[in-house]
């Protein structure tokens, strides 16, 4: 991979341009190292959606409906396994875009060492989001049952969702912050996450402005490549007359459907690994002089080359 040091401090537009100059200049390396798994993953996702489309022949009898769950399940199995690879390596492309390992075989030997931290952070992930979406829902109930005719119901709704929003926006960016650490640094999974929170809290305004125009740039990149599949489904709704609904999709819409996505998966993901690996760097450069360490250890004689002048 073809990486540049990031020796100053940047601006948030600064670190998405950057960002993107490393995707392209290694675009050919990171569809070679994720294409497989992607492939994995797409046919893991078709098989686990064909079973919703209900063919009539398969759902006549118990067998046949037995066959689907199997199907689903096997989809099921092979799909996470596949994003746990792409997870995995992804986070390798963090830990070389970071300057942390120099080639592609030690940051991906170095990421599968901590490879369990990243099980144990999505488990915490769903573990916090699912705490969190019990924590609004049931005070909702309670609110809708006892003052579903007040004028102040509606006002007090959208502000939960607001609330409901940032919460998950919060989580989402924490999440991808805590996978470049443990990516890039050689600590225990609660550090990773306290470390993760600690520079959050800390650089609040740095956070907000990175995710917004990152999250700016990857909408106005993935929306206009969408588009073919969103036509695809306008015409199959207009001409053959079907719903949004998953059990009525034609299965030719479901299957390209899925291969369109993993193409912009395998195209725009390695710039998820390229901004955070960027970011995160860029606040080690400001808060503990990364950059001033890496510059004295590249003027320090190595030990090694001082015994061969010896």
């Amino acid at each position: 991979m073809i990486i540049k040091p990031i020796n100053q401090e940047l601006s948030p537009g600064d670190i998405v341009g950057t960002a993107f100059t490393t995707l392209r200049r290694n675009i050919g390396f990171t569809c070679k190292v994720l294409l497989v798994p992607t492939i994995v993953n797409t046919l893991g996702s078709i098989a686990m959606q064909w079973p919703l489309s209900k063919p009539a022949e398969w759902t006549t009898s118990l067998a046949g409906m037995g066959s689907l769950f199997l199907i689903g399940s096997a989809g099921l199995v092979v799909g996470l396994i596949a994003k746990w690879i792409l997870t995995l390596r992804q986070l390798s492309l963090m830990r070389m875009a970071g300057g942390f390992s120099a080639d592609w075989q030690e940051a991906y030997a170095s990421v599968l060492q901590r490879k369990w931290q990243v099980v144990a952070l999505w488990i915490l992930t769903v573990i916090v989001s699912v705490g969190l979406l019990v924590g609004w829902i049931v005070p909702f109930v309670f609110t809708y049952r006892h003052y579903r005719s007040s004028d102040e119901l509606v006002p007090g709704i959208l502000l939960g969702f607001g609330f409901l929003s940032v919460a998950f926006s919060a989580i989402f960016f924490g999440v991808l912050l805590g996978l470049c650490i443990i990516a890039c640094e050689k600590l225990s999974f609660k550090d990773s996450i306290d470390r993760a929170m600690k520079l959050m809290l800390s650089n609040i305004p740095r956070c907000l402005g990175f995710s917004l125009a990152f999250a700016l740039t990857v909408s106005v990149i993935t929306y206009p490549l969408s588009m073919p599949i969103v036509l695809l489904g306008l015409w199959d709704t207009y001409k053959l007359g079907i719903s949004r609904n998953a059990s009525e999709m034609p299965i030719h819409t479901m299957i390209v459907g899925h291969v369109w996505e993993s193409f912009i998966t395998l195209l725009i993901s390695p710039l998820f690994s390229f901004a955070f690996a960027t970011f995160y760097v860029d606040l080690l450069n400001r808060k503990e002089g990364l950059d001033l360490r890496r510059r004295l250890e590249a003027l320090v004689p190595s030990e090694e080359t001082n015994n061969h002048g010896t």
